[in-house]
């Protein structure tokens, strides 16, 4: 039950992964995702890679809250030997740590991080609270400064913020924003630049 309908937030995952991370970090999310639940050993022999490197790839991708761990206890048998470090052979048990993906603790963090990026860039746009934002339907004609469209929501395919105000009490305008003249014309094109519209939507589902 935990791992149904998760697919939007398996694209949105992936998506951060691919633009800003390695290939390792890539394939060693892929393989923790398809496994579930697998250790850093079962990683290493797999992908033919050193523990040393899964390790730290394992801890970037822990850091930036994309994996989960559990430690496990377990103890050694003459088969279990092949793997292990020199400390680790001299010990009657022994741990490893078996990691997992988290789909939900990963997307709230993405989210934040995209969220404290587009803050940051009104943040430095927002000098004198102008509104530099307006509704494209003349009959609706609302205006947003740049604290407001953080909370609007964000059309991929036109790359525009909507408008929320409502027209009656069950229904909002829904038209999409354009820029007052005189305002900071650029804002948007900077906006694109500092982060793809595929990764701003998110934000608001």
């Amino acid at each position: 039950e935990f791992w149904m309908n998760i697919s939007g937030s398996e694209e949105l995952i992936r998506m951060v992964l691919k633009n800003f991370y390695s290939d390792s970090h890539n394939i060693i999310f892929e393989l923790i995702y398809s496994a579930r639940y697998v250790s850093s050993s079962t990683i290493s022999q797999r992908l033919l890679i050193t523990l040393d490197k899964v390790k730290a790839i394992t801890s970037s991708l822990f850091n930036e809250n994309f994996i989960k761990f559990q430690d496990r206890i377990f103890r050694k048998t003459g088969q279990d030997c092949d793997f292990m470090d020199k400390s680790t052979k001299k010990k009657k048990v022994y741990k490893l740590r078996y990691w997992f993906v988290d789909p939900n603790q990963s997307v709230l963090s993405i989210k934040k991080k995209l969220s404290h990026v587009i803050r940051e860039k009104l943040d430095l746009e927002k000098k004198t609270g102008e509104n530099i934002f307006k509704c494209s339907r003349k009959s609706c004609n609302s205006t947003y400064t740049l604290n407001d469209v953080v909370y609007l929501k964000y059309d991929s395919t036109i790359k525009s913020f909507m408008c929320s105000r409502l027209v009656s009490p069950k229904v909002i305008c829904g038209s999409k924003l354009v820029e007052n003249k005189g305002s900071s014309e650029n804002f948007m094109d900077d906006l694109d630049d500092e982060i793809s519209p595929e990764l701003v939507k998110y934000i608001h589902d």
